[in-house]
């Protein structure tokens, strides 16, 4: 973090009403990562050579936009590695496709990609074809290619960080063309030859998948319709194999002629709530199916951006899309997502975080590059008091360095309201000043100043300084813009500062159990059961009919009501459906704190009565 500066006017006609949050109060529930900000090269930037100019990974500029967000991985693949076939002779033309594959990736541009990683300080995510090109004549997947592909990164000295059996299987059918017959079983067959081909080749890369597409958390995210197997049914076949588990989230379509007809659209207004929280809805999904079939796997969104085919231009590449991208951020970090891969590092896409014909940073490089030099891999959650509905607030441990003392705190500010400015007391003061790094700028234009000043690259493409300015009262954060506050001084005790825990205190359980139906639960096989904790823990719910049982574990940030679905044993099911009135289940939560101060275990019991 560089020196101060001063910007009088960013600071002026503040609110009258402060909200107030103290970085020392703000408890870890978290942990992402040092590659939580990682990205993606589509496999057609590097294989279609329809206008004569693959992509030039040599380029010195680019490498050193790129260093500067290391550490990160940096995954290879996208909808067209379903169709690239690997030419490991160097000698095939992008027209001497094999059957079943469009495209072509040579040797050299294999391996400029992997020297382009390993110069930028990235690890790499290889995906390799699972379409309908590698396949023998009974349908089963042939593992030639993707073994060629692997032998030569291990050959050449490039260990893999992760790698891929093919993109998005949960709409194979519609991204890769593979048949609509292709199940889920056969995909956990294609899984267990990929395994085989990993463990020879790349032993000690991590196996992330499956990577199926959502928009809202839909199992069916394109015309409702089944065009693959469905992520549940994938994961319930495969869950275990995997090392860490992922997905890929888009809030909206793009304007490219594949997608004009797919919903959602972009809404009208990009920095509403309703667009803003759209993260949670695949999030939710994942993380049950994560608990389900692949409990304490990691899980990663390995593809995501604002938009979905490409973006949109006048959206996607503007000021405005910061908020989606930081927004998501935040919230991805807080509910413990490991990795959140952005679509695309580099590209002519107007979603790329770097304009690729100029090299021009667009304005979420400059917030991603903020996000790395600022936050850490410690997650807080920030206690808040006179919140702002157009305030939203993240809070990480600050990364350690020369000047950043033990306990240090930042904080993201994201200030939504287009028209008026947000105050935001963290306790800052001449004794104890904060640093504040505050980003502006028109929401349609392509350019942001920090701090009053305008962040471009120098004649030579080196970065700016990226300048504090040193706070001493409440921040003030203008219309439609966001900053990153580092506290020096609050001494955090989960960010390694010295204050005290707090007392202990007794946890303090509700058990909510809303009224359901005997028919609809003996069909569904699930139960709700609310659960809401005083302090930070763990709720384990246990159902009981008889001597059967059903159990889900659901961590609980402090004061946060969960509603979640258990999954009912068959003894329980069956007992059900042959209830000839109405029935109850016992119920019983055995809650755990996780918080410092918390006392537990803590015990609550209650029958559930069933209407007919």
């Amino acid at each position: 973090m560089a020196g101060l500066v001063a910007s009088s006017a960013l600071w002026a006609a503040a609110p009258a009403t402060a909200v107030e949050t103290d970085p020392s109060a703000a408890e870890r529930i978290a942990e992402v990562e040092p590659e939580f900000i990682s990205f993606g090269i589509d496999a057609s930037q590097i294989t279609e050579r329809n206008s004569g100019n693959p992509f030039e990974f040599d380029r010195p500029r680019l490498m050193t936009l790129a260093r500067a967000l290391a550490p990160a991985i940096i995954r290879y693949s996208g909808t067209k590695i379903e169709t690239t076939y690997y030419d490991d002779t160097g000698t095939m033309s992008p027209g001497d496709a094999p059957d079943g594959y469009e495209f072509v990736l040579a040797r050299d541009e294999w391996l400029d990609a992997l020297r382009f990683a390993r110069g930028a300080g990235f690890g790499v995510m290889a995906s390799t074809s699972a379409g309908p090109g590698p396949r023998r004549p009974d349908g089963t997947w042939d593992p030639a290619n993707a073994t060629s592909l692997l032998a030569r990164a291990k050959a050449e000295g490039f260990p893999l960080a992760a790698v891929q059996l093919g993109n998005e299987p949960n709409i194979t059918y519609y991204g890769s063309g593979l048949p609509p017959t292709y199940t889920a079983a056969d995909y956990a067959r294609d899984v267990r030859d990929f395994l085989d081909v990993k463990a020879a080749l790349a032993p000690d890369a991590e196996f992330v998948g499956p990577g199926p597409f959502f928009t809202t958390g839909a199992e069916r995210p394109l015309y409702g319709g089944r065009l693959g197997p469905d992520v549940s049914e994938i994961m319930a076949a495969t869950g275990s194999r995997y090392d860490v588990v992922s997905y890929h989230q888009y809030p909206a379509f793009g304007d490219s002629a594949k997608c004009l007809t797919l919903t959602p659209r972009l809404p009208a207004d990009t920095l509403a709530a309703s667009f803003l929280d759209l993260p949670a809805g695949a999030h939710d999904y994942m993380a049950e199916l994560r608990d389900a079939y692949a409990p304490g796997r990691s899980l990663w969104i390995d593809e995501s951006s604002n938009t979905a085919c490409g973006g949109i231009d006048e959206y996607s590449d503007r000021f405005v899309s910061t908020f989606y991208y930081l927004n998501s951020l935040g919230y991805l970090a807080r509910e413990g997502v490991g990795v959140v891969t952005r679509w695309t590092l580099s590209g002519p896409q107007p979603y790329a975080l770097i304009d690729d014909a100029t090299l021009t940073p667009r304005p979420d490089y400059w917030a991603a590059l903020l996000w790395r030099r600022t936050m850490g891999r410690q997650v807080l959650a920030p206690k808040v008091g006179s919140p702002d509905e157009h305030l939203r607030v993240y809070s990480h441990c600050t990364p350690s360095g020369a000047d950043v003392p033990p306990g240090a705190v930042t904080t993201l500010l994201l200030n939504t309201n287009r028209s008026e400015p947000a105050s935001v007391d963290l306790g800052a003061s001449a004794e104890r000043p904060a640093r504040a790094y505050v980003v502006t700028g028109d929401p349609a234009g392509t350019t942001v100043s920090l701090n009053g000043t305008e962040l471009v690259l120098g004649d030579g493409g080196e970065l700016p300084p990226l300048a504090s300015r040193e706070l001493a009262g409440p921040a003030t954060i203008p219309p439609a813009s966001y900053a990153f506050v580092v506290s020096p001084a609050a001494d955090n005790r989960d960010c390694g500062g010295t204050v005290p825990p707090p007392p202990k205190r007794p946890l303090k359980v509700r058990l909510k159990a809303p009224a359901q139906s005997l028919r609809k639960v003996a069909g569904t096989g699930r139960v709700r059961i609310g659960c809401r904790l005083n302090l930070r823990g763990r709720c384990r719910v246990t159902i009981g009919l008889g001597r059967a049982a059903a159990t889900k574990i659901v961590k609980l940030p402090a004061g946060k009501a969960r509603t979640v679905r258990v999954r009912l044993g068959k003894r329980i099911r069956n007992r059900l459906r042959r209830a000839r009135r109405p029935a109850a289940i016992r119920l019983r939560v055995a809650a755990r704190g996780t918080s410092p101060e918390a006392i537990s275990p803590k015990t609550v019991r209650k029958r559930l009565r069933l209407r007919r």
